[in-house]
């Protein structure tokens, strides 16, 4: 596996995380270092992307990088802006089909818990995720308990702490 694509919002862009860029800048490094720099890892997080504005940049970014695997981490700005449930479904469902045209591995990052957020709409939008990926058989990675309250800069982005954690959770999912 020589290229990975890790698509998603600031949270995968590395916000609030001065110390290492975020947690798929984190394993950006790991892969590069892991496998001597034979390896292509490209971190395209864009701050306040929501589901539709994943999709219509993907299919133009994944088809650019013919990447072996792809992480999706999505969601966070759907919840925040009230996106229905049923656009959000459609719209995971569309990217996660676009990404399969070239990617052999994809793995989907279920929404981190928001603090001071209501969880149970979270866990609503983590259950579409999983739902859709059991369907379109991808990997869905729940992330939803590695952090809590201590760990945010804001009522959205984790600290650097929490990006090191979801790292970790991510770096273990590679095999």
């Amino acid at each position: 596996m020589n290229k990975i694509c890790i698509f998603g919002d600031s949270l995968v862009w590395g916000a609030c995380d001065d110390i290492g860029g975020g947690w798929a800048e984190r394993l950006r490094q790991y892969v590069n270092k892991k496998r001597n720099g034979d390896s292509e890892v490209y971190v395209l997080g864009v701050c306040g992307d929501k589901s539709k504005d994943l999709l219509k940049r993907i299919e133009v970014e994944n088809e650019a990088r013919d990447p072996d695997m792809v992480i999706i981490a999505i969601g966070t700005n759907d919840l925040l802006a009230g996106i229905e449930k049923d656009e959000f479904k459609r719209n995971v469902g569309s990217i996660i089909d676009i990404v399969k045209r070239k990617a052999r591995q994809i793995k989907v990052l279920g929404i981190n818990r928001i603090k001071k957020y209501n969880n149970k709409r979270i866990e609503e939008f983590n259950k579409i995720l999983s739902d859709v990926c059991k369907i379109k058989k991808v990997k869905f990675i729940d992330v939803m308990s590695v952090v809590d309250d201590s760990d945010f800069v804001d009522e959205v982005h984790p600290n650097s702490k929490a990006h090191k954690k979801l790292f970790d959770l991510v770096k273990d999912q590679l095999k």
